[in-house]
């Protein structure tokens, strides 16, 4: 497989990624307008949809500038590679320790995210 057909692949699979994130954000603020109390009681799941959800939209907009600057398909994969598998260090290195626990929650998951999509990467390269 190319790395043009990879590149094309992993942006439609980001793209899904951000609809259905999308929808299943939509269906907890319904949730939340409804019982607050039981959404946040139960709100673990929609910490991991809202860093997907970021963490795709920006990948998206990467892709689309370097694309936008002449890029080839496989300089973005590696480039992408390389600047997740960075972010993961990084925060693996430098764990949270917010006041704020949800804060604290949010930035694991934000690294999780990273680590799930340089697996997805890993697949593709």
């Amino acid at each position: 497989m190319t790395a043009t057909i990879k590149l094309a692949n992993l942006k439609t699979n980001l793209k899904d990624d951000v609809e259905q994130g999308k929808q299943n954000l939509a269906k907890w603020a319904d949730s939340f307008a409804q019982d607050p109390i039981h959404a946040l009681s139960w709100s673990r799941d929609i910490f991991k949809t809202a860093a997907d959800v970021a963490l795709a939209q920006e990948v998206l907009m990467q892709i689309a500038k370097a694309e936008f600057n002449g890029a080839d398909a496989e300089h973005v994969m590696k480039q992408l590679r390389l600047s997740l598998t960075a972010d993961v260090l990084t925060s693996a290195q430098y764990v949270p320790r917010s006041t704020s626990p949800t804060s604290n929650l949010m930035e694991a998951e934000n690294t999780a995210a990273a680590a799930r999509l340089l697996a997805k990467l890993a697949w593709l390269l």
